[in-house]
């Protein structure tokens, strides 16, 4: 078992000595790197130790738990947001056994688990879930401290941004909040210039409900001009034409290149407005997960007051004796 892995396998209350004493046994060999190193090892906190324990025991619900972060991270990835809503239950459910699992073990090694510990646990394995380091660091079962959740919030804006439309995080909820139209300024884009004095189309406004349908409409009514019709009648004296060639359209104008970047601002702002609403749907289902757990923490303090008062009524009633 490498050193580090002992130290961090041991109990809490004896690391500190047992570092020293391996850093004094490096520095008699002369390694001077490994004592450094030694040194440099913290004592982890109880609830990020839960979290060692648990990754060495191999608690199957840590890992199938580990395993729902790496699904939830690859449908994040592709944009298949239909796919993270679906797991939120799962995720709910795993992260309940995770506790239930590790505070049951704890107890079959000797230990009652402290509530403080276990809101660690929980924070480790929520950071765990959006981040591929934080998940191979609860697997490793190395660490010291517990780690902090990440939202799915820089995973969203991500994915907005290769789309061409950025996306702002609330740090009050983790929820992401389109920002104003941010198309860029008029005679920025590459293409022919506009010719001055020529009528300038107001931007198409649509409902958000099918901006991109409509643009679809507006860009294929742009395109017919362009496309030549066929006159209904010609001069019966008319010489007969040869068949044309068929040519390649015209390039497009201005008013249809806008109508072009129009219909790719819309799809981008659609797709990055399904992603929002899938953050917030996975955030409802955490939260609503969250209000049923202190919901029954409620019930078991309240249990608790009425036990104790009781108690004190008990010995109250005997010291009037």
């Amino acid at each position: 078992m490498p050193i580090a892995d002992e130290l961090y396998a041991g109990d809490p209350a004896e690391f500190v000595a047992r570092r020293d004493a391996l850093v004094k046994q490096a520095r008699a060999d002369k390694d001077r790197a490994l004592a450094d190193a030694l040194k440099a090892l913290r004592r982890p906190t109880f609830g990020a130790w839960y979290v060692n324990v648990a990754s060495r025991a191999r608690l199957t619900s840590l890992v199938e738990f580990l395993k729902l972060g790496r699904q939830l991270r690859a449908a994040q990835s592709a944009l298949d947001f239909k796919t993270v809503v679906a797991l939120g239950p799962r995720r709910a459910e795993l992260e309940r056994r995770v506790l239930s699992d590790l505070t049951a073990h704890l107890a079959h090694l000797g230990i009652t688990a402290s509530p403080a510990g276990l809101e660690e646990v929980r924070s480790t394995l929520r950071a765990s879930l959006s981040d591929a380091d934080a998940a191979a660091a609860v697997e490793a079962g190395r660490l010291d401290r517990p780690l902090a959740y990440g939202d799915l919030g820089s995973a969203l804006g991500a994915a907005a941004e290769s789309l061409g439309h950025s996306v702002v995080v609330d740090a009050d909820n983790g929820l992401e909040t389109p920002p104003g139209d941010d198309r860029e300024p008029r005679g920025t884009e590459t293409g022919p210039a506009e010719p001055v004095g020529a009528p300038v189309a107001e931007p198409v406004q649509v409902p958000m409900a099918e901006p991109v349908e409509a643009l679809r409409n507006a860009l294929d009514k742009t395109l017919r001009p362009a496309q030549g019709t066929t006159p209904a009648s010609s001069p019966v004296d008319a010489p007969a034409k040869p068949p044309v060639e068929p040519v390649e359209a015209p390039a497009a104008g201005p008013a249809q290149q806008r109508a072009q970047r129009a219909l790719a601002q819309a799809e981008g702002r659609a797709a990055a407005a399904r992603g929002v609403l899938a953050a917030a749907q996975f955030r409802r289902d955490e939260l609503a997960s969250a209000l049923a757990e202190a919901e029954q923490d409620l019930l078991a303090a309240e249990d608790d007051a009425e036990a104790a008062e009781a108690e004190v009524e008990l010995w109250r009633s005997r010291a009037l004796r």
